[in-house]
């Protein structure tokens, strides 16, 4: 969009604002001035460098400071001031914000027309101060943010405000289509969206030994404006913490202050699903939130939580899901379990990607990343189990799969206790394919495996065989010779007490 259009589809006041973002940002590019670089290494930032796209980020934070709007009246009442910003480049708020002698035959050059568009693209939806403040503050890097959060001394009181006013102000937007009107003149419910977990329908724990985690989600949810995040491989056991959750909540024997909760499963490709509309997302997500807060007794849970980052910017709209949640999370008006790997957690939310061929000064690069909604949870890493803890669940899973399936288990006793010590050893991480999923989730499949190939062959029960046939099938590392010798080893194992030094040093 061509600058002179855009000032005239916005707001009076951000026709102000952008023509000083455009000043200052020809002045601290100028060979004049030529700022390089941002003194604000005493206050912990970690990128002071000026690119073009942050330059235009700190001309525009300084545009607001300089004129008379709401935002900049907010970050003033955190002592956030013209001055203030203005010294991080080492300039004077006079200095800055003179007037070129030659702006107005620079305002019709090309690059001044552009100077700005990465910023709007949603032309037909751009209609306050506040869209565009949000666009800046939630970039995949945004130094406005860095600059508010250091200046605030870490204060989330300022941003969680700004973001308030920012989702009020997306609210009150004027939507004119009949079909977005339509679409949400109906009722709205939660089973749109999402199911409640029943913890009454599992027979067994859906989670073995994880204690610990369950304690540290429990004193995060104690805490009144504090909502948990659960990291760790894929397929360690997440979903099933939330699972074992609802579970001890059906049996009473979850803590007596939660006992009265209930785990709402919130799907987020059902969210974004069918938002064709400038604001319907907003709309949406508006929705849930307002059902959650009838209920104070609703827990959600997200899986894959780092998919709400960015979600919805696509359809139109100027905020994704997660911003939209901040302010309800930060006043403890919804609680929420979200689950997600180490390596999208260190990338959507912590703003890091671990690279291990970096310098070890690089090894964690600034991505950018969510910082204010990682804020809002309290990291509980989930590990793998460990050996011991395996062959609890593998002996579960054995009686599980047997109900399901509809088959015995062809083994007891003895051959039981000498399978799950194979298993658990054979499937741990030393062995597995880095594609592989973690445990439990690896011995599930392969036990799954098991089991159809016990239906498909028509046995009449699971026969060891069964069970090597699934081991051979597997992601290990070994070659197909090594893990041919490994399946029937399995069986050695098992039925003629073979040694585990034998067994842990297969000759090839």
């Amino acid at each position: 969009m061509k600058y002179n259009e855009f000032v005239v589809k916005a707001c009076p006041e951000l026709k102000e604002i952008m023509h000083k973002a455009s000043i200052l940002e020809y002045i601290l590019s100028s060979d004049e001035c030529n700022i390089k670089e941002l003194n604000i290494a005493q206050i912990g930032s970690d990128i002071t460098k000026l690119t073009p796209k942050t330059r235009r980020q700190y001309a525009l934070l300084l545009a607001y400071l300089a004129t008379d709007n709401p935002i900049s009246a907010e970050l003033e009442s955190y002592n956030i001031s013209l001055d203030k910003v203005a010294q991080l480049s080492g300039l004077s708020s006079e200095y800055l914000l003179k007037k070129p002698e030659n702006w107005n035959s620079l305002i019709e050059e090309s690059t001044f027309n552009t100077a700005y568009s990465y910023t709007f693209d949603y032309d037909d939806m751009v209609k306050d101060i506040y869209q565009i403040f949000d666009l800046t503050l939630n970039d995949d890097y945004s130094l406005v943010y860095d600059i508010i959060y250091e200046l605030a001394e870490g204060n989330n009181n300022l941003l969680v405000a700004l973001q308030d006013k920012i989702t009020a102000s997306l609210l009150k937007n004027d939507y004119s289509s009949d079909s977005f009107s339509s679409f949400y003149s109906a009722p709205f419910s939660l089973d749109k969206v999402g199911h409640f977990i029943d913890g009454s329908k599992y027979k067994i724990d859906p989670a073995i030994n994880r204690e610990d985690e369950i304690k540290e989600v429990v004193l995060t949810l104690l805490s009144p404006e504090k909502s948990v995040i659960l990291t760790g491989p894929a397929g360690v056991g997440k979903t099933a913490i939330a699972e074992q959750i609802a579970y001890l909540i059906a049996n009473k024997k979850f803590h007596r202050r939660l006992e009265n909760k209930k785990i709402f499963y919130l799907d987020v490709a059902s969210i974004t699903a069918g938002c064709k509309y400038v604001g319907e997302l907003e709309k949406k997500v508006t929705n849930i939130v307002d059902e959650l807060k009838k209920d104070p007794n609703i827990i959600v849970f997200i899986d894959e939580i780092h998919t709400i980052i960015g979600a919805g910017r696509g359809e139109g709209g100027s905020m994704d899901v997660s911003n939209i949640l901040k302010g309800p999370i930060s006043r403890g008006e919804i609680r929420i379990i979200g689950a997600t790997t180490d390596e999208e957690y260190n990338r959507y939310f912590a703003g890091k990607i671990y690279d291990p061929n970096l310098p070890l000064k690089d090894m964690n690069r600034s991505f950018g990343g969510d910082k204010a909604f990682k804020d809002r949870f309290e990291r509980v890493a989930v590990k793998e189990p460990d050996v011991e803890t395996m062959r609890n669940i593998i002996q579960h899973l054995l009686k599980k799969y047997s109900k399901d399936y509809d088959l015995p288990v062809g083994f007891i006793g003895m051959e039981t206790n000498a399978l799950t010590m194979f298993l658990s050893t054979f499937t741990s991480s030393q062995y597995r394919s880095s594609e592989a999923p973690a445990n439990p989730r690896f011995i599930s499949h392969l036990l799954g495996t098991a089991f159809a190939n016990a239906l498909y062959e028509d046995h009449d029960k699971l026969s060891l065989s069964d069970i090597a046939i699934a081991l051979y099938k597997s992601d290990l590392k070994f070659e197909t010779k090594e893990k041919k010798y490994l399946a029937k080893q399995l069986i050695n194992f098992v039925l003629d007490s073979k040694t585990q030094e034998e067994i842990y040093n297969p000759k090839k």
